[in-house]
């Protein structure tokens, strides 16, 4: 019996199955952006206080000077009135963050997909990523607040705040070369925490509650100190096993990618040529600028003396608004948010720098 070929009643030129028909495999592949921190969300652990909040554009906080130490004080004479002081600060609400895409008719009734809701949901992450960014950055500001004061109703001044918590390390190439992932890197930030630490606790930040960000860069630095997974004095929530790093001298990690490490100027952050990015967001976070680049940034919880704040009118809204002389639809969102300092010494930041 003579052999013929396999009939290939699929062909087409070279391609053996060009007449199957595609199928959905049911999935969908997307960028996961950034391990997103979702810093406003923080509320819950008193790092950030967050408002929902109505009209106004500025929405402000009382501040109180530390008074002068209690003196003796001699039966019969008078008592007319010590020095004392108030001030205010304020969280002012940004120009609309907005992100809109064109959706045209023709196009959305030929795919077999469904477009507009995978499409919204990542608006709602572009939302997400520079709110986060703009909190750390906001964090790294609040951690380089100067010591505040105010003069009294005798004409003295009594201190506000005395500032954040700064500890400096040389890196001549960035955080990297600050800290090698070795053992001797690890133990240099472990002792960088340290120096925060005692910088908090003599600005008198609240013992405990204390959160660091990092990026996962250091997560790897820190994992070269095998007595964060102390198996000899007593049990930690850290996993050798599962790389899980969670916690270290009583300090809670989270690892973003959202560091600020660039010029901030008013077109960073989705800032336009036409709102210049407020003032207050910038500031010039290169190690080889004058105040470094943010390694770690802390921030310590405890009821209202949150470091930063936030507000927000209403979240992320979205709409679709059908365009009917271009044949399609427009997909929207846009939210009215923003960030502002509240108290310094409950911030804490190691920067890097180049010398």
């Amino acid at each position: 019996m003579a052999n013929s070929p396999a009939s290939r009643f699929l062909k087409v030129g070279s391609d053996d199955a060009a007449l199957a028909l595609p199928e959905a495999f049911d999935s969908v592949v997307r960028a996961d952006w950034e391990n997103m921190t979702y810093l406003s969300n923080f509320e819950v652990d008193g790092i950030v206080q967050r408002r929902d909040v109505g009209p106004g554009q500025k929405f402000e906080f009382k501040e109180v000077g530390e008074l002068d130490d209690a003196v003796n004080y001699t039966e019969g004479t008078e008592m007319t009135g010590q020095n004392y002081a108030f001030d205010e600060g304020e969280v002012t609400v940004d120009p609309y963050l907005v992100k809109h895409n064109f959706l045209p008719d023709g196009q959305v009734s030929d795919w077999q997909w469904e477009a507009m809701m995978p499409l919204a949901r990542e608006q709602a992450e572009a939302h997400a990523r520079v709110v986060d960014k703009r909190g750390f950055v906001m964090l790294a500001l609040a951690a380089r607040e100067a010591a505040k004061t105010k003069a009294g109703i005798d004409g003295n001044a009594l201190q506000i705040h005395p500032g954040g918590n700064r500890v400096n390390r040389v890196g001549a190439n960035g955080i990297q070369s600050a800290y090698p992932a070795t053992k001797t890197g690890a133990f240099q930030l472990r002792d960088d925490i340290e120096q925060v630490l005692q910088s908090a606790a003599e600005n008198d930040a609240p013992y405990g509650g204390v959160t660091a960000f990092m990026s996962p860069y250091l997560k790897r630095v820190l994992s070269k100190d095998d007595r964060k997974f102390d198996r000899d004095f007593g049990s930690t929530p850290n996993s050798y096993v599962g790389y899980e790093i969670v916690e270290d001298a009583g300090v809670r990690f989270v690892f973003t990618n959202n560091m600020p490490s660039t010029n901030i100027t008013g077109t960073s952050l989705g800032g336009t040529a036409s709102d210049n990015l407020a003032s207050k967001y910038q500031s010039d976070f290169r190690y080889t600028a004058t105040n470094g680049q943010p390694a770690v940034l802390f921030a310590w919880s405890a009821g209202n003396r949150s470091p930063i704040g936030y507000v927000t009118k209403g979240g992320v809204q979205t709409r679709t608004v059908p365009q009917e002389t271009k044949l399609g639809t427009l997909l929207m969102s846009y939210q009215r948010c923003g960030w502002g300092i509240i108290h310094p010494p409950c911030a804490g930041e190691i920067y890097v720098t180049d010398s």
